[in-house]
């Protein structure tokens, strides 16, 4: 299986993505603690902020358009061309990964990964303000029939899906399953969260479009 590098909700800019000229101007400041980036990667003071302040906040960034992740897996491109990116924004779970075959899907990859936890886990992104469809990707790829894992969705704080089992949706297991919601986004996040109900919740890709 393949090896990727994964991103919390906490990470601000991935080193990786930074340009290798801008890479060395960033590097090269002596307190990580008392300065910040603009989107120029140039550093400014900010000791100020620490001097006056008793917490830190990590920073965020608006994610760009359309998001798309695969949970607990790598980047690759859909049949459709589209490009999915590595697990990212996430807080809490482990990941689990197969190699069957899964049907119902043209891509076997978006579903082939997931995220799960023994409890609660949620995907925090940051969005401009508006209205979203939210398109959630499963299959089950652990337990052989229905009534062995089954969970709540929610979105923004409302309960989108009650007591879902995969498998009883699906028809059985390895089998492609999406999901499909519209979201407003007021305050300027989409937040997705797993409560289980029965088992351990999970998820194979999150899809996000405008």
């Amino acid at each position: 299986m393949a090896t990727c590098s994964t991103t919390s909700i906490y990470a601000a800019i991935s080193i990786q993505s930074v340009p290798p000229a801008a890479r060395a101007k960033w590097l090269s400041h002596p307190n990580s603690y008392y300065f910040r980036y603009d989107q120029k990667y140039d550093w400014h003071d900010a000791s100020a902020l620490f001097r006056n302040a008793l917490v830190t906040v990590p920073v965020r960034t608006v994610d760009r358009f359309p998001i798309r992740i695969i949970a607990g897996g790598c980047r690759i491109v859909d049949a459709h061309g589209q490009d999915w990116d590595d697990d990212r924004n996430y807080s809490g779970g482990s990941t689990y990964q197969t190699e069957k075959d899964i049907v119902g899907t043209d891509t076997p990859d978006l579903y082939r990964s997931e995220r799960f936890h023994t409890g609660p886990f949620e995907y925090r992104f940051e969005v401009p303000a508006g209205e979203y469809t939210v398109r959630l990707k499963f299959s089950e790829n652990y337990f052989s029939r229905a009534g062995q894992r089954s969970f709540d969705v929610l979105l923004n704080g409302s309960k989108v899906l009650s007591n879902f089992d995969i498998a009883a949706a699906a028809g059985g297991p390895y089998r492609a399953i999406d999901k499909q919601f519209r979201v407003k986004a007021e305050r300027r996040e989409i937040l997705v969260q797993f409560v289980p109900v029965v088992g351990n919740p999970k998820i194979s890709a999150i899809e996000i479009t405008r």
